[in-house]
């Protein structure tokens, strides 16, 4: 018997922005669940946009938290995203477990990232990312 999955999460786009809002508690089989319908989705856009870039948006509630299995697994998503058209990542509205989980994630990867207290601020500023990466790539090189 499967276990029951537990957190609740939605995604929506904006443009070429990816928002990921997560609310609870997240076990195991709901974050699988959850990352294998966004990687399709995810591949689709790309598929529908090849030379576009994208930025990650994950809104989070305060309640927001997961096994360090679960944990893993958000992180390796992170990785996937930069690997295919992500070129920046957000995190709002995290508590001090995910900061201190993320904080170092973060840091390892090669995209711009960064934490923000609300989603709004964090739109603002993957918005910018976008468009300053869409600035760089038209400018020709000499």
């Amino acid at each position: 018997m499967g276990s029951r999955q537990h957190g609740d999460y939605s995604h929506e786009w904006q443009s070429e922005l990816l928002i990921l809002r997560l609310h609870g508690a997240f076990n195991e089989a709901a974050i699988n669940t959850f990352f294998l319908s966004l990687a399709g989705v995810i591949q689709a856009h790309v598929k529908a946009h090849p030379n576009a870039k994208w930025a990650l948006l994950s809104s989070l509630d305060q309640d927001m938290l997961g096994t360090p299995k679960t944990l893993g697994i958000i992180k390796f998503a992170y990785r996937w995203s930069q690997e295919n058209g992500c070129i920046a990542a957000a995190i709002s509205n995290a508590n001090a477990v995910v900061k201190h989980v993320f904080v170092p994630h973060f840091e390892s990867l090669d995209i711009n990232t960064s934490f923000f207290d609300t989603e709004i601020q964090a739109i603002d500023w993957l918005n910018q990312q976008l468009k300053n990466a869409a600035t760089s790539s038209s400018t020709p090189t000499i």
